[in-house]
């Protein structure tokens, strides 16, 4: 911090004068001015005097003495100094630096006038004793202050100071003002080596972009190529697949086709036995007869070879209703037909009645059921029913869980699972809301599909075989 002198009434110094203190008292310690890099900035960045004279003259300029742009050009000849446009404090300096040597001249003319009037009584003695050899003092044993003061006359006293040691209070001293402009050219010097730096910096900052722009570019042309490669190979499987699935389909028909005719004859000798299919899949046909008190009840069950049924369950359910009704029992669907229609993953079941109308109302009636081999069989058969007034039941249990189930039991107690692409569709499609986790199956659950051989026999041991201890239900 640089310290500002000031002389008191008495004479005495203190470090700061009664202005500067009241500023430090109401703002603070000043801090650098960003012009003339004194310590005076009370408020904000700059000193009161650049604030003053920006706000007069103008932005600042470059000194033509520091080199430094702290100068205001006052747009008057007669404010420059010599000439030239110079900053106060080096306009300070030059005056100081002008006053001493109007001193210095000064001293010089009284000396060089006591030295005349020596060298004048030295000539009058001379002449008064021309004749005598004058006495001549051994300048050898002369101490060298008295050698000195004879030779050169009294030095003044502001001399004998500035030989000596410097005094940091004379206030007619521009040290510390040639102090501040070699550090202003170190630091100039040093920004100048720190702008180096930076160009150095920023060159290896754009070459370090630019191999990353070419890594870039590189990576994403790779990751193209390997997302067309997939893109091709997907292609290439979901065609294959759709040729296998044509020939599959073609295979299926003309094994129909060969076999229809038989199969319709034993359908229609199984209807009148109370025995039959009813359907064109290449499932099993089941026929249950049960008793519901003094009625024999006789329904007709379609599922498929890896459908798992509960035949205890079905039956349960099946001792509410009369199988002289029409009705139609299932996991129930709702698109392609107005009332929907049972999934034949899951398996349905037809009442006795409504064998009866499929097989004689529906089937030869090419206005309510399809005569050719095509579309699926559980849909076609939905529309068939519907046909006839066949009406779909609600096979849920009192709490809302499904009893008939066109997956395996996981995918519906798991209900992470019911995000994979291959079982959307079922909850798509369902006719009822359905719940997640165990709420999603009924106690009384009757099928589900998809079941492997291997999962039927562990299903057969927990449902018939595994008991466990304490619960009797």
């Amino acid at each position: 911090m640089t310290i500002v002198v000031c002389n008191s009434i008495k004479g005495n110094t203190c470090t700061i004068c009664k202005k500067c203190e009241q500023n430090v008292k109401a703002y603070g310690k000043p801090s650098a001015c960003e012009y003339c890099n004194t310590i005076s900035a009370f408020i904000g960045s700059k000193c009161q005097r650049c604030t003053n004279s920006e706000k007069r003259y103008g932005p600042p300029v470059t000194c033509e003495q520091c080199k430094q742009k702290c100068a205001f050009d006052r747009q008057d000849e007669d404010k420059k100094v010599d000439g030239k446009l110079l900053c106060w404090l080096c306009t300070l300096s030059y005056k100081r630096a002008l006053a001493k040597s109007k001193q210095s001249d000064a001293e010089r003319r009284a000396h060089l006038k006591m030295a005349h009037e020596r060298a004048a009584k030295h000539k009058e003695q001379k002449l008064k004793g021309h004749n005598k050899r004058p006495h001549r003092v051994d300048v050898t044993k002369l101490p060298a202050q008295a050698e000195s003061t004879e030779l050169n006359g009294p030095t003044p006293v502001k001399v004998t100071r500035m030989i000596g040691v410097h005094d940091p209070h004379d206030p007619n001293s521009s040290d510390h003002v040639v102090a501040v402009t070699q550090l202003k050219e170190k630091i100039a010097l040093l920004q100048r080596q720190l702008s180096q730096k930076d160009n150095q910096l920023l060159t290896k900052d754009r070459q370090i972009t630019e191999l990353k722009a070419k890594n870039f570019t590189s990576e994403m042309e790779l990751r193209s190529k390997m997302k067309n490669t997939e893109k091709e190979y997907d292609n290439k499987i979901s065609t294959m697949q759709q040729k296998i699935s044509g020939l599959l389909k073609e295979v299926a028909t003309l094994s129909k086709s060969n076999k229809r005719a038989d199969r319709l004859t034993a359908t229609k000798n199984e209807a009148g036995t109370n025995s039959g299919s009813g359907t064109d899949s290449p499932g099993s046909g089941l026929v249950m007869k049960q008793k519901n008190g003094s009625k024999k009840n006789t329904v007709h069950i379609q599922c498929l070879n890896f459908t798992y049924v509960i035949v205890e369950n079905l039956r349960l359910m099946l001792s509410s209703y009369n199988s002289s009704d029409p009705l139609y029992f299932g996991s129930r669907l709702k698109p392609f037909v107005k009332q929907g229609y049972m999934s034949g993953g899951a398996g349905y079941v037809l009442s006795k009645e409504a064998l009866r109308r499929f097989i004689e109302d529906s089937l030869p009636d090419k206005d309510k059921c399809r005569q050719d081999n095509g579309g699926d069989e559980d849909v076609e058969m939905g529309k068939c029913l519907y046909n006839v007034d066949v009406k779909a039941v609600d096979t849920r249990d009192i709490y809302g869980r499904g009893r008939f189930f066109p997956m395996i039991p996981e995918n519906h107690i798991i209900p992470k699972l019911k995000k994979l692409e291959k079982n959307v569709w079922y909850w798509k499609m369902a006719y009822h809301e359905t719940k997640d986790g165990l709420d999603c199956c009924s106690d009384n659950a009757i099928s589900f599909h998809y079941v492997p051989p291997n999962m039927m026999y562990v299903l057969e041991y927990l449902i018939y075989h595994l008991r466990p201890y304490g619960i009797t239900n």
